[in-house]
């Protein structure tokens, strides 16, 4: 939709903000720079710089998740399990089973503790004790989680044309077309499907 009505669409990494003069401001890019009446700071973890950029201290945290995919198996899991003991979920994947369930709270350049793998395989192992941990493919992300649990949505005081829309957790793909919506009529000065006060970033 953007394309067909006139938009352009450009994949180039940010590197800051610069607040203009009125509204909007200027997007500093790998390649170059980009003027605009209006910006969205909505880069997940990453938000953090961009919105202090912008004027706005949020305490924003990098909620790491970590999983580990176990290629072959060795085992039938049909359905999602989740351990209660355990504290992890097996979740069958179309490239294998995936063991996932433990969070660490970094900064988005700390590098990834694989260790913390370890204690939730051995804990499958007990659970499934024909499981077949060989081979596993480790990974972590990033989840932009806030002290209160709560997404920030809002424009940034002092700041016209400029919005926040991340913080978002675990439900980032969940709320991504509520999220959308929001910042749309904030923009476009329509009233808002919710009371919007409670995702202000001034509440900090």
């Amino acid at each position: 939709m953007i394309l067909r009505e006139g938009g352009e669409i450009k994949r180039v990494a940010a590197r800051a903000i610069r607040r203009g003069a009125g509204a909007g401001g200027t997007v500093v890019t790998e390649a170059g720079e980009i003027k605009a009446d209006l910006i969205v700071v909505s880069a997940g973890a990453w938000s953090k710089k961009f919105a202090a950029d912008a004027g706005a201290r949020v305490p924003l945290d990098t909620e790491r998740g970590y999983h580990v995919l176990l290629p072959n198996p060795g085992v039938e899991v049909r359905i999602p399990v989740k351990s209660n003991e355990g504290g992890f979920y097996l979740t069958p994947m179309e490239l294998g089973l995936r063991i996932a369930g433990t969070d660490e709270l970094a900064g988005v350049d700390a590098p990834p503790n694989y260790k913390r793998i370890d204690p939730m395989l051995r804990r499958a192992k007990r659970m499934v004790p024909d499981l077949n941990t060989e081979g596993g493919e480790p990974w972590m992300g990033r989840r932009p989680s806030l002290p209160d649990s709560m997404p920030v949505i809002s424009p940034v005081r002092g700041s016209p044309g400029i919005y926040l829309a991340f913080g978002h957790g675990h439900y980032g793909l969940t709320l991504a077309a509520v999220t959308g919506k929001a910042v749309a009529d904030m923009v476009a000065g329509r009233p808002t499907d919710m009371p919007m006060a409670p995702f202000s970033a001034d509440r900090f």
